[in-house]
Formats: structure tokens, C-alpha cells, sequence
């Protein structure tokens, strides 16, 4: 997933598969960690069903170009 101060855009291997403009809070820091795979979805929290192999955070929004050569440097890890 990238986000670029507006908007949020997830990935797929290498497919853009969703994006969000509205109601979306990105980790600014402070005293808790980010936790990959939950929401806080209204007051209640929900979590990811499913497995995030690997993960790297950027101080910057990634473009598509680099999404795909990032997935392309790592899919023979997982057999792709």
C-alpha cells in the first residue's frame, strides 16, 4: 500500500486494487506503534484474515514503477 497525503492506493502483486480518499488516518508517530493488518474500524477493531510476508515502510509514497520492481525483486521467495 502507498500513501501519498491524499489518497491511499493498495496493491496486489503489482495490481492496484483498491484506493481511499476519505476516512483514512495514516501513522504520524507518537508513543504507539503501527500495527499492520488492523483497522480501527469505528470503535471496534478488526483484523487482517489474511498473511503479509513482507513488509517495508518508506517516508514516501512509492510510484507504480517501483511497487512492480519491489515485487519483482522478492516474488521467487514465495514461489511466484
Amino acid at each position: 500500500a502507498t500513501y501519498n497525503g491524499a489518497n491511499l492506493i493498495l496493491y496486489l502483486n503489482t495490481q492496484n486494487v483498491a484506493s481511499l480518499s476519505e476516512i483514512f488516518t495514516p501513522y504520524t508517530g507518537g508513543t504507539q506503534n503501527p500495527q499492520l493488518g488492523k483497522s480501527n474500524y469505528l470503535l471496534s477493531p478488526r483484523y487482517s484474515k489474511g498473511q503479509i510476508p513482507t513488509a517495508t515502510i518508506y517516508s514516501r509514497a512509492l510510484s507504480s514503477t517501483e511497487i512492480l520492481q519491489n515485487y519483482n525483486a522478492l516474488k521467487g521467495r514465495f514461489g511466484l
